[in-house]
């Protein structure tokens, strides 16, 4: 269809269902603590309810995981993937309403339909996937979903032209919210229609109890304990960057419109994703010739340039609450800066930077320690059971490390407080 292999087209219909869910999600996940310390003294809520929320996420997401297999291998990748989209879906409708219990199950709900949601993706990706196409079907999958971030800064941008003031006030809050709740919505019907998996990925003939316990042997395989340093980071890494950058952006009062500034914040975020999936899509065999190792090299050292600046730049209370306190450089003085720190979505209180930046510089060194296979498995259901293994444990590494810093920044608003 349209010039495109049923495979291909196939993952540019999955790439279609999460650009307008990551659209509505991810886009509200970066204004949710925003949007709740706006209204929290007149609706009655906690002010850090949006940091609650995305714990219990994270917490309910990585234990889901270890029921979403099963429950995936019989409903089918396509019917794991709808289920996820309308856990999500009332997770956006928590928001019209402002309810906090209802804000704290509907979170709970999020954490466990992502788990099937994500692992309902992987399975679908595999089975249109062959050894030597799994790189570029994935790099296509996450570009196009990417595209969201722009689209969603854009969106935001506009209609904050037609608003006067710089804080959310409920009829907003609705409109973005009833919007997103109409692209996640789109997203399911969508999802509807996905085609069956053009292969088909053989399944474990073994009870499940039997199959946890051989993850757990997994686990201390030498590859995995190398790569757990960059599980964690990478769960450090990506909460800071959905979550925490936003709102250190809209609490940062001394960098002006800072609501503007979070969808241009958004904007620069995806056209940086989006050129680098798509950059090691089309290089995808000098990408190789290149190394995987001098690329997470390269990785980190941006990393920690951008960690440096965001630390120079953001006051250490940013994170927790509105401040009109200046970083180390003042805003007005460091605009080339500004441009860099938006690409990049890494802005952290000191002593979150440090735990970064080591967590940085120890995933580095261990992931230089991992033995790479010369040759890959000639069997594609081989190839794609052994990706399938690494990525639940890259799962369940990212979110176990989500729980603990959305743990140690609930301690820290405690403290605040």
């Amino acid at each position: 269809m349209f010039g495109l292999s049923q495979p291909t087209w196939n993952i540019c219909q999955l790439g279609t269902v999460f650009f307008f869910n990551f659209f509505s999600f991810f886009t509200l996940s970066a204004l949710s603590q925003t949007i709740i310390e706006s209204v929290a003294e007149s609706e009655g809520i906690n002010q850090h309810a949006g940091y609650y929320s995305a714990f219990l996420t994270y917490l309910v997401f990585t234990f889901g995981h270890f029921v979403a297999t099963p429950i995936v291998e019989v409903i089918t990748p396509k019917w794991s993937i709808v289920s996820g989209l309308v856990g999500y879906a009332m997770f956006e409708a928590a928001f019209l309403w402002m309810n906090e219990y209802f804000l704290y199950i509907s979170a709970a709900c999020a954490g466990f339909s992502g788990s099937l949601l994500w692992t309902g993706q992987f399975d679908y990706l595999a089975q249109n996937c062959q050894p030597h196409t799994l790189d570029r079907n994935s790099s296509n999958l996450w570009g196009i979903s990417q595209i969201s971030l722009i689209f969603g800064g854009s969106f935001l941008l506009i209609l904050y032209r037609f608003q006067s003031q710089n804080d959310f006030s409920m009829p907003l809050i609705r409109i973005v919210v009833g919007s997103f709740l109409v692209c996640t919505m789109i997203s399911i019907f969508i999802g509807f229609f996905l085609p069956k998996p053009v292969f088909k990925a053989e399944k474990y003939k073994v009870p499940y109890f039997r199959h946890l316990s051989e993850i757990v042997k997994i686990s201390f395989d030498r590859n995995l304990l190398f790569l757990m340093f960059t599980f964690l980071y990478t769960g450090m890494e990506l909460s800071f960057f959905s979550a925490v950058y936003p709102t250190m952006v809209s609490f940062t009062k001394q960098l002006g419109n800072t609501r503007d500034l979070n969808a241009l914040a958004s904007i620069f975020v995806g056209i940086g994703s989006v050129s680098g999936c798509f950059a090691l899509s089309a290089l995808g065999p000098r990408v190789r010739e290149f190394g995987r190792k001098k690329m997470v090299l390269l990785a980190a050292l941006l990393h920690m340039t951008c960690f440096l600046l965001s630390f120079l730049m953001f006051p250490d209370e940013s994170p927790l609450k509105p401040t009109t306190d200046f970083g180390y450089i003042e805003p007005r003085r460091s605009a080339s800066s500004c441009v860099v720190m938006f690409y990049s979505a890494h802005a952290l209180l000191k002593t979150h930077l440090v735990v970064l930046s080591v967590f940085c510089v120890m995933a580095t060194v261990t992931f230089f320690g991992i033995r790479v296979p010369e040759k890959c498995p000639v069997s594609p259901s081989t190839e794609i059971l052994e990706i399938k293994d690494y990525r639940c444990r890259w799962e369940a590494g990212c979110h176990v490390s989500q729980v603990f810093t959305q743990m140690k920044r609930i301690g820290s608003m405690s403290r605040v407080s």
